[in-house]
Order: C-alpha cells, then structure tokens, then sequence
C-alpha cells in the first residue's frame, strides 16, 4: 500500500494552471468573457469561482454559457462588486 502511495505521489502532475493560453477567454462583440474560474483568480475583489458562477446564473452579471461552462465579461464582475458595496453601505 505505502508503495502504491508514494508511486501515485511520484506521478502527480498538478493541474496546469490559467495562464489565458488556452480556452480561459474569448472576445464577444469587442467584450472579453473569462471563464468563472479564471475571472475569480484575476480579479481582486475575493470572489470564489462558484459564486461567479452563482452570479452568473442568476442573471446579475454579463455572462454566455458556451461549451459547458460560464465565460463572465470580467467589466461587469467588477460593476456587480461596486453595487454590492454600494447597497450593503446604504442598508447599514
């Protein structure tokens, strides 16, 4: 059993990473869309995947399914995150 462990540990290929080289993006109508994942990664605003995805889903954010997955426009992400704050300061 150990050896079968440390055999799977020696094989680990982590996953490869967005690096915007492969399918993370696409332009629509002069807009760039970034997958779920890759737009929670770029941004600053501490969003996790799913709740861009959530978001997504929901209507509130420029956002295409295509391919299986969520490509969100990064712009809108953004002014979604400004209105946000805005409401939660004025609600108290």
């Amino acid at each position: 059993m150990e050896e079968e462990s440390q055999g799977q540990l020696n094989n680990f290929q982590p996953d490869k990473r967005t690096d915007g080289s492969s399918q993370d993006f696409f332009v629509r109508d002069g807009k760039v869309f970034y997958t779920a994942a890759f737009a929670a990664n770029k941004s600053k605003l501490g969003y996790a995947s799913d709740h861009v995805t959530r978001l997504a889903r929901q209507g509130k954010i420029l956002a295409i399914y295509e391919k299986g997955k969520w490509f969100v426009n990064e712009e809108s992400l953004e002014e979604h995150a400004k209105r946000a704050k805005e409401n939660k300061r004025i609600s108290g």
